[in-house]
């Protein structure tokens, strides 16, 4: 068993976008096939790069905020609620809109070969 409180996690820059914060609840190797479990705010009008990972599938929950996904070149609105499955090998970024930010939870699975 694991208890991790939100506002004890100090905060950290994403790996591919440093200046956008997140709070690792979880991190690789504390749970089967888990990568990461975290809860991110991308500021009004800022968005992560655009990147891709091979070996990992990536779910975001929206918690607040409006913005898009970009996914493979095609944007998605993204609102309060929405679950977005990302998989190994789509480029992907998660914008904010001009009015303020977004926050996401969102996990990563690492991918496994049989």
């Amino acid at each position: 068993m694991k208890l991790v409180e939100l506002d004890a996690v100090a905060p950290e820059g994403l790996s591919h976008d440093t200046a956008i914060l997140k709070r690792p609840l979880l991190r690789s190797g504390e749970a089967p096939g888990l990568t990461q479990f975290a809860r991110s705010t991308i500021p009004a009008g800022r968005a992560t790069s655009p990147h891709a990972h091979a070996d990992m599938t990536e779910v975001f929950f929206v918690l607040a905020g409006l913005g898009r996904a970009v996914v493979d070149g095609r944007a998605h609105p993204l609102g309060p609620g929405a679950c977005l499955r990302i998989d190994p090998g789509e480029t992907h970024a998660i914008e904010a809109g001009a009015d303020g930010p977004v926050e996401l939870l969102y996990f990563g699975l690492a991918e496994t070969t049989a």
